[in-house]
């Protein structure tokens, strides 16, 4: 079994910083859009001018408040675990990521910072992740986005899908495993490996 791991909404914490930087730009999210990643703003009516608004701020996080960012806490705990069980010392742990190169040397000091492990980044939009896992051999990806969840078993690469609050109550494809955190993660691991 070969895992890699998405970064934001999966280890990271960003959404309440989003929505603060967007309150202290002056714009008022509609509370029925908000998720990871598709946000509407309240006075802001084309796709268009939402998706430069969250460039913007996606910038700011990633740029200025990068030390604001927050680990989910059983990432914290669960994944160093994770790598003692999968042998990961005999290769450093793959973080794939859909934030842009530009935002390279803060992401890896984010991840220094929070995990003292051997790891490699990797940045792909998220159409091109499976495509990236496949070439690189592996079998399962943790991830938070439904689409992107769903995109990953349709080709053959088994998603575990972490429970959050913008993918609960839809349906996946076959293939997609729901798990609630990095502990029910470990628990399969464990289970796999008897």
């Amino acid at each position: 079994m070969r895992i890699a791991f998405d970064i934001d909404g999966v280890v990271t914490k960003i959404c309440p910083l989003i929505a603060g930087i967007a309150r202290e730009l002056g714009y008022e999210l509609d509370p029925t859009s908000f998720n990871q990643y598709y946000f509407r703003f309240f006075g802001v009516p084309s796709i268009k001018e939402t998706s430069k608004i969250m460039e913007d701020i996606l910038d700011i996080l990633f740029t200025q408040r990068n030390d604001e960012i927050q680990p989910y806490d059983d990432a914290l705990l669960v994944l160093p675990r994770l790598v003692s069980i999968l042998n990961f010392h005999q290769e450093p742990v793959m973080f794939l990521t859909a934030r842009k190169e530009c935002y390279r040397k803060n992401t890896m000091e984010w991840l220094k910072k929070h995990f003292h492990f051997p790891f490699m980044v990797f940045h792909a939009g998220s159409r091109k992740k499976a495509d990236f896992l496949k070439a690189h051999g592996y079998t399962h990806f943790v991830e938070d986005r439904f689409r992107t969840a769903n995109q990953l078993a349709t080709a053959g690469i088994t998603p575990f899908l972490i429970n959050r609050r913008w993918n609960v109550g839809r349906e996946s494809v076959r293939g997609v495993l729901r798990v609630n955190n990095f502990f029910d993660i470990y628990y399969f691991v464990l289970l796999s490996q008897e």
